[in-house]
């Protein structure tokens, strides 16, 4: 990897040497495209994870827990997580809580986890189209279909498969659709 990092530059020069100059634009496009995407995709996870510390701080304060900007942090680290999301540390807490008598917590962090996922759902798609500008009914099919197809991993890769080649497409790198 070190070998690889301090060389990069000579090795993209040497790469690029070789492919003819018409492959060589295209190729420049591809990788332009794909670091868009990539970079669209994480400011939106970001985005998502600070809404979700933000629902969390509220639902926190709202509870009268002790250190709730605390909490909040740590819930939405979790939701960051790869995998993981703030039901990781919500729902077994509210299933502790509601073993040992404390009802009215219990049901308080099952309403938020509720909300906190529904918020989460509604705006997730809306959100990959304003900042990837993949259509919403498309990101929520590539959501669904990456994660039936390969869990987690396929639910990230699968909306910024599509995004890549919907800008080769507008691009005219490939010619897919009109």
């Amino acid at each position: 990897v070190y070998f690889f990092s301090a060389s990069y530059r000579d090795i993209m020069d040497f790469i690029q040497r070789q492919l003819p100059p018409k492959l060589r634009k295209k190729a420049r496009h591809a990788w332009s495209g794909l670091r868009s995407a990539c970079g669209g995709y994480l400011k939106v996870q970001i985005m998502l994870v600070d809404i979700t510390f933000v629902e969390l701080w509220v639902l926190f304060l709202l509870m009268g827990l002790n250190r709730p900007f605390l909490l909040a942090v740590v819930v939405a680290l979790v939701d960051a997580l790869p995998v993981l999301g703030a039901g990781t540390v919500l729902l077994p807490w509210a299933v502790y809580s509601l073993i040992i008598g404390s009802t009215v917590q219990g049901m308080e962090l099952l309403i938020g986890y509720a909300a906190i996922s529904a918020v989460r759902n509604a705006i997730q798609a809306k959100l990959m189209d304003d900042q990837l500008g993949l259509h919403p009914v498309v990101s929520l099919i590539c959501i669904y279909v990456g994660w039936k197809l390969a869990g987690f991993a396929g639910m990230l890769i699968l909306p910024i498969a599509a995004v890549v080649l919907q800008r080769l497409n507008d691009t005219g790198v490939v010619h897919l659709w009109k």
